[in-house]
């Protein structure tokens, strides 16, 4: 039982289409099996079923945020960062300072400048202090994954109370 009707938006196929352009422009899926995955993956769906009455402009923002986030844990994967806090440290800061208002350079790997392209797409929308919950959340989210990369690299299971208290909102 649901109580409310089930609803996508009329935007849900253009959506998707958005999405699956943007990682291309981004170069983000750079495999053709992470291609794959991420066109069976369906985010522009998600936010369209998510944000049913919410404008294209809006729903494309969220759902690139939603692919890159996936893209990020898949590309933390590939390059084996997940097992390396440190390194993915590193990456967290610049995703940060990216979006509290950084440039990308010519150092940055391409999740930074997608990551920037969201950034410049979200920041007019936004008033300052919903900017810094936002990216306040984003950091929370990136300590999460160290954590677990931490754990990843001691071979340490964390027992359920324990991720409990890690994951719960501060």
């Amino acid at each position: 039982y649901c109580p409310f009707p089930s609803a996508i938006s009329p935007h849900a196929d253009a959506l998707q289409q958005h999405t699956l352009a943007w990682v291309r422009e981004f170069d983000l899926a750079v495999e053709e099996k992470a291609w794959r995955r991420l066109q069976a993956s369906k985010f522009g769906r998600l936010a369209a079923r998510a944000y049913p009455d919410a404008p294209l402009d809006r729903l494309e923002i969220v759902s690139d945020w939603n692919t890159w986030l996936f893209v990020l844990d898949d590309q933390c994967d590939e390059w084996g960062l997940g097992k390396d806090p440190r390194q993915l440290t590193v990456l967290h800061n610049r995703c940060l300072e990216v979006l509290s208002g950084s440039q990308p350079n010519s150092q940055d790997v391409a999740l930074i400048y997608a990551i920037y392209d969201i950034r410049k797409r979200i920041t007019p929308l936004m008033p300052l202090a919903w900017q810094t919950r936002f990216i306040k959340s984003a950091a929370e989210y990136f300590e999460s994954t160290e954590w677990e990369a931490d754990n990843r690299q001691h071979n340490t299971w964390p027992d359920a109370d324990s991720c409990l208290l890690y994951t719960s909102p501060s």
